[in-house]
């Protein structure tokens, strides 16, 4: 059986994993609507026939240019925000800041005292009005969580135009 590190080598020959969602077919209201509960979220997808997906959720700030609050925290599970990764990383990629141990030590800590803090799921309207999906902040905590067989992490979504 290979180690984690040999996996991670393998998958890092693929440089982006974002998400692009094209530009609607009809004009975007001019204002954001914020969508401040989950509940408040569930009923917009529902609105619009959208199933619970981070693929949808950013559908519909692509579409209706709804969005969640930021201060909103959701639950979601590892093999989802999987495809998300803003690329593959090897240990240590990143910031490391010339510590070659960053990665053992970030994986060390995360089975001590858990993931504390939400990754960030960016989702960005271009200039074309399609969007890009991606995880701009916690890819390395998602390439442990997976080590570690973890279900679920806590994400926060941030919206950029």
């Amino acid at each position: 059986m290979k180690s984690f590190k040999e996996f991670l080598l393998e998958v890092n020959s693929s440089t982006s994993n974002f998400v692009l969602i094209p530009a609607p077919k009809t004009e975007l209201p001019t204002f954001t609507q914020y969508v401040r509960s989950l509940s408040a979220l569930e009923s917009a997808l529902k609105e619009h026939k959208l199933s619970f997906t981070i693929y949808n959720i950013a559908k519909l700030f692509a579409d209706h240019n709804i969005a969640l609050a930021d201060n909103t925290i959701l639950k979601l599970k590892v093999d989802n925000l999987w495809e998300y990764r803003e690329y593959d990383r090897r240990p240590g990629m990143g910031q490391s800041k010339g510590d070659d141990n960053y990665y053992d030590k970030l994986k060390a800590d995360i089975e001590k005292h858990g993931i504390t803090e939400p990754l960030i799921l960016n989702i960005q309207r271009k200039n074309d009005n399609s969007v890009e999906v991606f995880i701009g902040e916690g890819n390395h905590r998602l390439v442990i969580a997976r080590e570690l067989h973890k279900q679920f992490l806590d994400v926060r979504i941030y919206y950029r135009k």
